[in-house]
């Protein structure tokens, strides 16, 4: 199932935070989606620069992933960010938030999803089991195969 993810949250000063500056702080738009095949690695991640705001801007990260799953991503800032140990089947979703000096935040979120050696497989039973593996029908299986 793909991630779906709706990013480049628009800024929003916390409460209490400092007055003056803009409140228009705003992420870039988010990196391109990395929708990857079977067997390959993805590219580096770099985020688009924020705007408005009052400089300096701090970043933090947060990558979301599988349970259980090795996947990493290191870099500092805007990027890149270079990722490691990623799985087939798997999908991500890095974060970056940026605080202005005021306190305001905003966000941008660059997704990585790595598809299945097997494609897409669907099963439907009736009569005869048929089998889909990308796109392509045949029949009759005589073996389930699972995802």
């Amino acid at each position: 199932m793909p991630l779906s993810v709706h990013a480049s949250q628009t800024g929003r000063a916390l409460p209490g935070a400092g007055g003056g500056g803009s409140s228009n702080f705003v992420a870039g738009a988010d990196p391109a989606r990395q929708d990857l095949d079977a067997g390959t690695a993805p590219a580096t991640t770099t985020f688009n620069a924020f705007t408005g705001g009052v400089a300096p801007y701090t970043y933090a990260t947060v990558l979301s992933r599988p349970p259980g799953s090795a996947a990493t991503a290191s870099g500092a800032g805007l990027g890149p960010y270079t990722w490691a140990d990623t799985a087939q089947s798997e999908a991500y979703a890095l974060s970056l938030t940026a605080t202005d000096a005021n306190g305001n935040e905003a966000t941008a979120v660059g997704v990585v999803e790595r598809a299945s050696p097997l494609g897409a497989v669907g099963i439907v039973a009736d009569s005869r089991t048929v089998l889909r593996y990308n796109n392509v029908t045949s029949f009759p299986v005589y073996s389930v195969v699972t995802t």
